[in-house]
């Protein structure tokens, strides 16, 4: 994919000024709304302008993977970057090697610890800290917790980006501020803090917030807090999400590639039933096949790999447990949906009326926090604008009207969010044609040309 030119939307150049104003920050956005964009483009000119040495970012693992390098490669004035990776057996290695900045897992913080232990706190690598999904930091009480609190006054600035800081509840507030400020705002005794703003119950095990606590609270806090108001930009945000397969099962997916394009270069491209012949590699980038014995294709799948199923738990997890609908091309995909999620429930062609109109109430109600679509069965006519303003595209259909309509059924009258599209694609494979052709109204046999092109020269190329 080649860098881009970027264009902010609407609400990104006061978050960018923000985070360069304000030496402790916290971006509270909604996924999908371009917070490691924005943290990058603060971030960047520091690096060169201001004489920081580098920025630490601690994030869930598939994120500091493939998020936020990613994210940089995709803009022209961020492809100067450079960052590694702390995680694996070269990680203490990775630390002593040059980069603007270091990723690494919530997980690895107590073995950052004891690496930096080795080294004088003038000689750190980094003197800037981002928490990506502040709200891993939520419990006071946690070995991260406290060993964060150690190495945070050597940080120069300090910075939070989440879009649930308080979706779990007031009391889960105090540990991400205190992960960013050391407990200027709401102290350094929690305590304390859950005294002054809390009323135990008659068990003393849950507490209720005061009178007036959320006003106090976030009162305290408001100085470092950006928030995404709900009139920027009313378009919907749809949010590409890229996934890289690992090089043994990159291996196994160009073999599959390859023998597609034979089909298609030996096939009258216009003519064939393009679906039917790119089903074994949608179907490998989905997560799955099906096992095929003697030239017959069975019930039974093979899973071979995990990429869209983890990033769609990642999603509902950043997303503050908000309701989600969940569009999938293949029926192995909801069976993966289901074991992950029990609670996933679906529309399909075989339900009775009755039973379609109840999940419709029920997610409308709120009552249904995952729902399943396919775009055959949940494309038309279905009213879900009041449950939630989310939709995750697994696996994309290749028809633009099916692709549109089932947007069509969060992004409508009634609507009182702006709808947001994530869209998991595995990079440099089927996944982009399709969505190429979608976002771009190619033709199927445009889409599929691009396979035998990108074959022959090495990379997929929008």
């Amino acid at each position: 994919m080649q860098p881009e030119k970027f264009k902010a939307l609407s609400h990104q150049p006061p978050a960018i000024d923000f985070i360069r104003k304000n030496p402790i920050s916290i971006l509270a956005f909604d996924m999908g709304l371009g917070k490691t964009v924005c943290t990058l483009t603060a971030l960047a000119p520091l690096m060169f302008l201001d004489g920081y040495k580098g920025v630490l970012v601690v994030a869930p693992l598939r994120v500091a993977q493939t998020v936020w390098e990613q994210e940089a490669k995709r803009w022209f004035h961020l492809n100067d970057l450079k960052f590694q990776l702390l995680h694996g057996p070269d990680k203490d290695l990775n630390l002593r090697k040059d980069a603007d900045f270091y990723l690494m897992n919530y997980e690895g913080i107590a073995w950052l610890i004891d690496a930096l232990k080795k080294v004088k706190p003038e000689d750190w690598p980094f003197d800037i800290l981002v928490y990506d999904e502040l709200t891993k930091m939520k419990a006071h009480n946690t070995n991260r917790y406290k060993a964060m609190q150690k190495i945070l006054p050597h940080f120069e600035r300090t910075i939070g980006l989440t879009g649930s800081m308080a979706d779990e509840g007031l009391l889960k507030v105090y540990g991400q501020i205190t992960s960013l400020d050391g407990g200027d705002r709401l102290g350094k005794s929690f305590t304390r803090f859950r005294d002054s703003h809390f009323i135990p119950d008659y068990m003393g095990y849950n507490y209720e917030p005061r009178p007036g606590a959320e006003e106090s609270v976030m009162g305290k806090v408001a100085d470092i807090v950006l928030e995404l108001k709900a009139d920027y930009d009313q378009k919907p945000i749809t949010n590409p999400i890229y996934l890289d397969l690992p090089p043994k099962l990159r291996k196994q997916y160009k073999e599959f590639e390859d023998e597609l394009v034979l089909e298609l270069e030996e096939a009258d491209v216009v003519a064939m039933n393009s679906a039917a012949m790119t089903n074994k590699c949608r179907q490998f980038t989905a997560g799955a096949v099906y096992h095929i014995e003697d030239g017959q294709t069975s019930r039974e799948t093979i899973q071979v790999h995990k990429l869209k199923i983890d990033q769609l738990e990642e999603i509902v997890e950043s997303s503050g447990d908000k309701p989600i609908i969940t569009v999938f091309e293949y029926q192995l995909e909801w069976e993966m949906i289901k074991k992950r999620f029990p609670h996933a429930e679906t529309i399909n062609s075989k339900m009775k009326t009755a039973e379609v109109q109840g999940v419709i109430k029920r997610w409308n109600e709120g009552k249904v926090t995952m729902l399943c679509l396919h775009p055959q069965s949940g494309g038309h006519g279905l009213n879900l604008q009041y449950g939630g303003h989310i939709m995750v595209f697994t696996t994309l259909t290749w028809s633009l009207e099916l692709f549109n309509q089932v947007k069509a059924r969060i992004d409508r009258t009634g609507q009182t969010q702006k709808p947001i599209f994530h869209i998991l694609l595995v990079r440099d494979t089927i996944d982009e044609n399709v969505y190429d052709k979608l976002i771009h109204k190619k033709d199927t046999s445009d889409a599929l040309m691009e396979i035998v092109k990108r074959a022959k020269h090495g990379g997929f190329r929008s």
